[in-house]
């Protein structure tokens, strides 16, 4: 058995102020997360070093206004998971 790299979901959402992913990393890596608005356009962008196994990834959304979103994250040359976030005033 071989440990894989999985993305659960993300909490709380809606969001107000913050929203977490939680991770479980089969190798540590450099993760890069974007933000695409309903227009498709990056918004966010954001690259952290992580290492293997479970993990948090915390990302501020009163950064940015109310609306509907994509995050995309990525890490070692591939995308990781692709989340519809809502964030809320």
């Amino acid at each position: 058995w071989e440990a894989q790299t999985t993305a659960g979901n993300l909490y709380p959402n809606p969001a107000r102020t913050q929203t977490q992913l939680s991770l479980f990393l089969a190798e540590e890596m450099n993760l890069q997360w974007q933000l695409f608005n309903a227009k498709g356009q990056v918004v966010g962008v954001n690259h952290q070093h992580m290492g293997r196994g479970s993990q948090i990834l915390m990302i501020q959304t009163d950064l940015y206004p109310a609306g509907i979103y994509q995050l995309r994250l990525s890490g070692n040359g591939q995308v990781l998971a692709s989340k519809s976030l809502e964030i809320v005033p």
